[in-house]
């Protein structure tokens, strides 16, 4: 059987030595090579054609946001950023130039060599293509569909959005797509990794003309704002529209839950609802996604070939939960119209 190929690509020998020795205790991954900077990873990956490549993004002579622009304009591969808290706010830039996925660099505990096999045996699976350099062109936005009548009745609509891996970059997308005064607050479970909750909400900030926020417990929601789960907690709404932030227990297979933000909706804003779910592993969602369609609520899963992870969306999908399937440049339109639509009933 043929062994997934890795470039590390990594200034410090040390995190070099570590990350080497994690995948080689993987059977079915292999080391083919290390870069020290970034022009040394530009040209071996030319030559090795790894499956994946790890990345630091502070390094000599080029950085890593200069080399990931490199590889992915000559020949690209799927990236895996792996660096310290102390660059999670540039770090998510990594994703705008077309890395996959960012990760705190691995410590030697088993949790942490359990997380990054999976993550490098999933991430190089994943098919990229060439961007170009600076590239700000937009796809064309499919015209919105309102797939069942909405039930007319009064109340405020309210946004809930679940992703995991490929989720930053989808919720770029998406909220780079909305308007600032958009008619309602959104309330987002993204799976990531500790401590790079509040890189993702500066760097959203940055693309978006939303208000992107960390979220706090007992805050009321406003429309035109997007909170975010901070790390180690569970983000809900309450019957008062107010955000219910609970710790996570060790016991819990996901944090922030999807499922548990979907089914606080369907509880309580019901017909008002709109839940989106999108890239994603797993099948975290599909649950509460029920749930809330069950409820009267407006459901919508990103489609396959938009999605880098396809599987929450697929498992939503199965379960015969989602109302509309699309494109994620076609996401944004849907929701204002399911909004207008919902208004115009009040």
């Amino acid at each position: 059987m043929k062994r997934t190929g890795i470039l590390i690509v990594d200034d410090s020998a040390f995190a070099r030595s570590l990350i080497r020795e994690i995948i080689g205790s993987a059977p079915d991954l292999q080391v083919i090579g290390e870069a020290a900077d970034g022009v040394q990873a530009v040209r071996m990956n030319s030559e090795l054609h790894p499956d994946l490549i790890t990345l630091d993004i502070t390094m000599p002579v080029m950085g890593g946001l200069e080399a990931i622009e490199q590889i992915m304009a000559t020949a690209p591969v799927p990236i895996l950023v792996l660096t310290s808290l102390t660059d999670a706010d540039t770090a998510f830039q990594a994703i705008s130039r077309g890395a996959l996925e960012v990760a705190k660099k691995p410590q030697a505990a088993e949790a942490d060599r359990v997380s990054l096999i999976a993550k490098i045996s999933l991430l190089a699976k994943v098919p990229v293509i060439r961007h170009m350099r600076r590239s700000s062109q937009r796809s064309p936005i499919s015209p919105p569909v309102l797939p069942r009548p909405l039930q007319g009745s009064t109340g405020r609509s309210i946004i809930a959005i679940a992703a995991s891996t490929g989720g930053p970059k989808a919720l770029a997308g998406l909220f780079g797509r909305m308007p600032a005064d958009i008619p309602a607050p959104i309330l987002i479970a993204q799976h990531i990794g500790g401590g790079f909750s509040a890189g993702l909400v500066s760097w959203l900030n940055q693309v978006s003309p939303l208000q992107v926020t960390t979220a706090h417990h007992h805050e009321q929601v406003l429309d035109g704002h997007a909170y975010i789960a901070p790390d180690g907690f569970h983000i809900e709404i309450d019957p008062f529209s107010c955000i219910r932030l609970t710790r996570s227990e060790p016991s819990d297979p996901y944090t922030p839950s999807c499922d548990r933000l979907f089914t606080s909706l369907a509880s309580y804003i019901r017909t008002h609802a709109v839940g989106i779910i999108l890239s994603g592993m797993g099948s975290d969602g599909t649950k509460g996604l029920t749930a809330l369609h069950e409820a009267g609520g407006r459901t919508i899963a990103q489609d396959e070939e938009s999605s880098v992870i396809f599987g929450m969306p697929k498992a939503a999908i199965e379960a015969r939960c989602v109302d509309s399937i699309l494109p994620l440049d076609a996401i944004a339109a849907q929701i204002l119209a399911i909004i207008r639509y919902r208004g115009s009933l009040s």
